[in-house]
């Protein structure tokens, strides 16, 4: 792909990136206000757990057939109806608050999420310029890390009890595809011919660099069941939810540094 002039460059970084922050965001606010959710409606905590790794799980779903995806229709329309399939997921939360429906509505937000990193992280890859290509890589992981803070201080603000939380929850997905919807004309054209995608590609890459994989699956793993229990044990030792919250964010900070 031939290099984009500087000024749409500048826009696509602007618009992914602040866009995958708010995106940061939702995946900051989900993860504590289910959990927290959920054990005060009595579910016990191996349920809970199961209800967040169908949120991960979603990535699963997705993940063979997400690039192709991209590559086809574009990053922004598949952002744009990624975010359509989230709002209605959350708005389905709302219908039927029960512990069944949600764990098939986080697989929904979990795949639509999974497809929306992918197809952000391809957008800030094939503009970064190769001369600061770290620095906006780094300004990248910084901005989901600010994201996900934010969605840790969204629980304390509207809790996690009614429908607020939800209709929070949507507000912030719908406000996250406005900056792609600026950036429609600057998206690159992708081409991933001579590339392995789906499982192929998968193997190839674990091939390539195993150990790299098996780390990044390690801390997923923890980063997931710290971000849906903090607050749950918080509460059980006798914090308020504002400083079990406080912890997870502190948790998060240091991400960002």
């Amino acid at each position: 792909m031939s290099a984009p002039h500087s000024s749409s460059r500048l826009r696509g970084l602007i618009a992914v990136i602040s866009s995958m922050a708010l995106t940061a965001l939702v995946f900051g606010f989900t993860y504590p206000m289910f959990a927290t959710r959920l054990a005060t409606m009595g579910v016990p905590e191996f349920w809970i757990g199961l209800n967040a790794a169908a949120q991960s799980a979603g990535v699963f779903v997705v993940a063979w057939f997400a690039p192709r995806l991209v590559t086809r229709y574009g990053p922004v329309r598949v952002m744009v109806a990624m975010t359509g399939f989230k709002l209605l997921a959350v708005l389905a939360c709302i219908l039927f608050p029960a512990y069944w429906p949600w764990l098939l509505m986080r697989m929904v937000i979990g795949g639509a999420g999974s497809v929306l990193w992918i197809a952000g992280e391809t957008w800030i890859n094939e503009i970064a310029d190769e001369k600061s290509r770290g620095r906006e890589l780094a300004i990248y992981s910084i901005a989901l890390g600010v994201g996900t803070v934010a969605g840790v201080k969204v629980v304390e603000v509207v809790g996690y009890q009614g429908s607020w939380p939800f209709v929070a929850l949507m507000i912030a997905i719908g406000i996250s595809v406005i900056p792609i919807l600026f950036a429609w004309r600057d998206e690159p054209k992708l081409d991933m011919a001579g590339h392995d995608v789906g499982l192929a590609g998968f193997v190839n890459s674990f091939r390539k660099a195993p150990l790299a994989i098996m780390l990044n699956t390690v801390f997923a793993a923890i980063f997931v069941s710290v971000q849906s229990f903090m607050t749950i044990y918080g509460l059980e030792v006798g914090m308020v939810l504002e400083r079990s919250l406080d912890i997870l964010i502190v948790f998060n900070i240091g991400g960002i540094l």
